[in-house]
């Protein structure tokens, strides 16, 4: 995990102590002046650490002046700072309120946004906690002691200190881990309250009254995750002519066809788990799995210890407990993520079609494949270092590179060749990428990653081959390759031996 330091307003001891307890690294400390710590904290970091800012404009009341001064020092910060910035969302204001009503979401962002916090908003390597959130659980009486506060500026009562040190934790953790991908739903007391096989389709509710409402508001919220890229899966115990006819006669916020793969049957839960990770070609530990009973949920952690299995309540507040996990949150938003249960509904139909086909060779001509290859194309940045943190299967050496790492890469003359894929089904977006230092008329292969969605195609070899046809019309020849074996990337491994060691 990455280091992480701490420039803050407040004295922030007792919060760093939970954090450290809890094996997080932590390095520097920095307490006064945000805007010269920030200039000093420039200094002191010589690598793309993590840095956690926090700003407490509701204890401190800053005038207007001090804080665009503090936004301007984050903006210029974060210009020329390769790690990621973490920014307590109370920097603006004392008020309590959201940007949107969103489902799950009080608000990770800023309040009352102008010219400056814009830019900080749309700074790539910046990111926001929500401690606004916890202000407005325990409320201003609870949460500020403001006659020891203002004696030794450290505000907090016990229990926000408690809370904002888990809320950290959680968000570094997150940050340093990789995003999980699908969401596998229960029915029966999950999607809708009642046993639809025993009850009947009249008998279940997913609606506004209090038997149905958590369950609506569930659905929404699966809605909107899906919107954001996630694959939603069902696996049910359960008669599948059943489940179908409850989605067909039910209106409810989400359809069978919002589904990009069920598993409704009477076999174990683990076992349809590893069946869909199968077909999705995903690996396991990209899972959330969600049901209602405290077995099952035992049962799929003990059994797949790399799934994150969460249990449903029909109780309220576990419910707003269960969709605040961290599980479900997204570092970026891409048009790849946007389009993703389409690009594999579009994969499953290619799969169909390979079971007509004879041979391997007929089925790639049939595809009417398309490469489109582009060089040092910023528009595509944030997807390129999506792939380097997402990319596990076809990875030379799972290098990650922040947006800002890209950037410089490309400014200090390295060359970053992008590829898109077209077929004859549809789009399966920006799937290719390949870093190349230069220098003395060499070129070395810093990197080279290929989505999962595009492998056994033969692209592999063909994306390659072009970059190299590209590299000997630059006058450049290749002299070499950063290659690691990882615990995943297996078909990289086959990939790299038999065109470079296939001799040894």
């Amino acid at each position: 995990m990455a280091t992480f330091s701490v420039v803050s307003d407040v004295t922030f001891d007792l919060v760093l102590k939970k954090i450290e307890g809890n094996s997080i690294p932590l390095k520097h400390y920095l307490f006064g002046n945000v805007v010269s710590d920030l200039i000093a904290k420039r200094e002191l970091l010589k690598e793309s650490e993590s840095v956690i800012v926090h700003i407490d404009n509701f204890f401190f009341r800053y005038e207007p002046q001090q804080t665009e001064d503090i936004m301007n020092a984050l903006i210029g910060f974060s210009k020329h700072y390769l790690g990621n910035l973490l920014i307590s969302n109370s920097i603006i204001g004392p008020e309590i309120r959201s940007l949107g009503q969103s489902l799950g979401e009080f608000n990770d962002g800023l309040l009352n946004h102008n010219a400056t916090t814009d830019q900080l908003l749309n700074a790539k390597n910046v990111y926001f906690y929500d401690f606004r959130k916890i202000l407005f659980r325990h409320g201003m009486k609870n949460a500020y002691n403001f006659e020891l506060g203002h004696l030794y500026q450290m505000p907090y009562t016990v229990s926000v200190i408690d809370e904002l040190a888990l809320l950290l934790i959680q968000q570094m953790l997150f940050l340093a881990a990789p995003e999980k991908k699908v969401i596998v739903v229960d029915c029966d007391d999950t999607l809708w309250n009642g046993i639809v096989g025993e009850d009947g389709v009249d008998k279940i509710y997913c609606d506004r009254n209090s038997r149905g409402i958590v369950h609506l508001h569930f659905q929404q919220f699966l809605k909107k995750k899906k919107d954001e890229g996630f694959l939603l899966c069902i696996c049910s115990k359960n008669n599948e002519q059943d489940v179908e006819e409850a989605f067909r006669k039910k209106k409810m916020p989400l359809s069978s066809e919002d589904f990009i793969l069920k598993k409704v049957n009477w076999k174990s839960k683990p076992d349809n788990i590893r069946e869909l990770a199968s077909e999705l070609s995903l690996g396991l530990d990209s899972f959330i799995m969600i049901d209602d009973s405290q077995f099952e949920v035992d049962y799929i952690k003990e059994v797949i210890p790399e799934i994150t299995v969460l249990r449903f309540s029909k109780r309220y507040i576990d419910f707003l407990n269960l969709i605040d996990d961290f599980a479900f949150r997204r570092k970026r938003y891409t048009t790849e993520d946007i389009n993703k249960t389409e690009q594999y509904i579009i994969e499953q139909k290619r799969q169909e079609a390979i079971r007509t086909i004879t041979s391997f060779e007929d089925y790639i001509l049939q595809l009417q494949l398309k490469m489109d290859i582009s060089l040092n194309n910023i528009g595509e940045i944030e997807r390129y270092a999506q792939m380097t943190e997402k990319t596990n299967q076809f990875n030379f050496n799972k290098e990650i590179f922040t947006i800002k790492q890209l950037e410089d890469f490309i400014v200090a003359g390295g060359l970053l060749y992008g590829m898109k894929l077209t077929d004859k089904f549809g789009d399966y977006g920006t799937v290719g990428m390949m870093l190349i230092e230069t220098g003395n008329d060499l070129a070395i292969v810093r990197n080279y990653l290929m989505s999962c969605r595009a492998l056994g195609r033969g692209v592999e070899e063909k994306f390659f081959d072009r970059v190299l046809g590209e590299l000997d019309h630059k006058g450049l020849k290749l002299g070499g390759i950063k290659f690691q074996v990882t615990p995943k990337n297996k078909p990289a491994q086959e990939f790299y031996h038999k065109r470079f060691k296939k001799d040894e």
